[in-house]
């Protein structure tokens, strides 16, 4: 049996440096719903619905965004306590966009 790829590990040391852009969202059809957005993969035609962080990370990848100024719109978004490692939330989120193939990875 093949080793799995693991695209986790992969945004892991890719996005480990704060000042790392995030990747490209690609051009799908996307819906706002409430503080949701819906997202359809083309490729797949499966529907993704993006509660209200992801969907703040969807749209950091913009291929502008860095880690950091995306962390920074979390903050200033969400009540997030102190001390929360967001950079790990940031990450994950990420590593599930590139798994369903919402974003270019």
């Amino acid at each position: 049996m093949a080793p799995s790829f693991s695209w986790r590990k992969m945004l892991t040391s890719l996005i480990s440096d704060s000042h790392t852009l995030l990747p490209t969202r690609r051009e799908l059809p996307s819906r706002k719903a409430g503080t949701d957005i819906l997202v359809r993969n083309t490729d797949t035609g499966s529907i993704h619905f993006l509660n209200p962080t992801a969907a703040v990370i969807w749209n950091c990848c913009d291929g502008a965004t860095t880690a950091e100024q995306c962390a920074e719109r979390l903050i200033s978004e969400f009540s997030i306590p102190a001390g929360h490692d967001i950079a790990t939330d940031i990450r994950q989120i990420v590593a599930t966009l590139v798994e369903n193939g919402l974003v270019n990875g």
